[in-house]
């Protein structure tokens, strides 16, 4: 979250930077330039999307949905995907028209490693058990965006479907050992691929010719599955802010 803030700001403080300024030979002149570069500026930011394409990095939070959750621990690895909500993305997404966008997002979560040993020094020499878990939830998904109208000219709220899959991998096991006995290792696996779809209201601010703000929120639906990681769908809330560097700003 701070790495996008910092860009954002590093984005907009550098508007002019990387642009070849004419030789002043008089103040007037240079006012003429300013008040041209200020009209094409104005112009980019109010209308010039169409065709415009873009890198985006985003940050969000998921919460899955008290009904996709089970109360029973999964006794397979032992992970919790409930417990995770921050994920990270990437994606790229261009402008059909100055109103509607298309693009391909790609995010990942990762599961904190778990682990809990228990030792006993009992008459028979030191042993214990314990027992340990992680995993990651992938998303890979097709992402379509509506722009309803615009709000003083650089603040567009928007509609968007998402549609993809998701993937998610768990491992965790139980590990026991003894001086007499040895270690013993009871590792296992499980993963899960499910269809997913999403219906978002978000807003975008053009900050600069070269980038673009953007907030969302939407609910995602999946299909449930067999339980994996306390979880039977990765279905719920999400809501998450993406810095877009626009490549081929062209101002107009």
């Amino acid at each position: 979250m701070k790495i996008i803030l910092s860009l954002s700001l590093i984005c907009i403080s550098g508007l002019g930077v990387g642009q070849t300024r004419p030789a002043p030979f008089s103040e007037a002149s240079k006012a003429i330039y300013r008040t041209e570069r200020q009209e094409l500026i104005y112009d980019s930011l109010r209308g010039a999307y169409k065709g415009k394409l873009s890198i985006d990095v985003l940050y969000g939070q998921r919460h899955i949905s008290k009904s996709n959750q089970l109360d029973r621990v999964d006794t397979v690895t032992f992970a919790n995907f409930a417990d995770r909500n921050s994920f990270y993305g990437l994606g790229v997404n261009y402008f059909l028209r100055n109103n509607l966008s298309v693009g391909f997002q790609s995010t990942i979560s990762f599961l904190p490693r778990r682990q809990d040993v228990n030792f006993d020094n009992g008459s028979g020499g030191i042993s214990g058990e314990g027992r340990g878990s992680g995993g990651v939830l992938l998303t890979l998904e097709f992402i379509s965006k509506y722009f309803i109208t615009t709000w003083g000219n650089h603040w567009r709220p928007y509609g968007a479907v998402k549609f993809g899959m998701t993937n998610l991998a768990a491992k965790g096991g139980e590990v026991s050992f003894s001086l007499l006995a040895g270690r013993n290792d009871d590792i296992r696996t499980a993963k899960k691929q499910v269809p997913t779809g999403q219906l978002l209201l978000g807003i975008s601010h053009r900050a600069s010719p070269v980038c673009i703000l953007d907030f969302n929120t939407g609910y995602a639906f999946t299909e449930k599955t067999d339980p994996i990681g306390q979880i039977n769908s990765p279905g719920g809330i999400t809501a998450s802010l993406t810095l877009k560097f626009i490549v081929n700003p062209g101002l107009k």
